[in-house]
């Protein structure tokens, strides 16, 4: 089972490029946990977190999380796509992240201004408690 500091690839849509993906929380009951994905730092991103090489293996350049699109993701589905082998786009588990890192992730939930309000929330319900 999937678990917070897990992370995955896989694109945002069937076909669109994969993403790293990491859980930030437990799953609720319905099976659903708080993901953030990677993507390449630009020049007008929310930079509230940027990664570099070394932060996670994965990483190979510098990038950031964009906590704009931090949602809600089912891992009964990422644990099936992972264990189906679809040909359709790469679905594949990743390298935990370490705890320094999952805490500054979490940190930086909370701090940005681009997290939806719901994720916000929940996350903040759960961390502070």
């Amino acid at each position: 089972m999937l678990k917070a500091g897990d992370t995955f690839l896989l694109p945002k849509q069937a076909n669109q490029t994969e993403h790293l993906w990491i859980v930030l929380t437990p799953p609720r009951e319905d099976g659903t946990a708080v993901c953030v994905n990677v993507t390449s730092w630009k020049v007008d991103c929310d930079d509230t977190v940027i990664l570099m090489p070394g932060d996670h293996s994965f990483l190979t350049k510098k990038s950031v999380i964009h906590y704009e699109d931090a949602r809600f993701i089912s891992l009964d589905r990422v644990e099936q796509l992972l264990a189906s082998g679809t040909n359709q786009f790469v679905c594949k588990q990743q390298f935990c992240c370490t705890y320094a890192l999952m805490e500054r992730l979490r940190q930086g939930l909370l701090k940005s201004k681009r997290t939806p309000n719901g994720v916000k929330d929940h996350c903040r319900s759960i961390w502070n408690s």
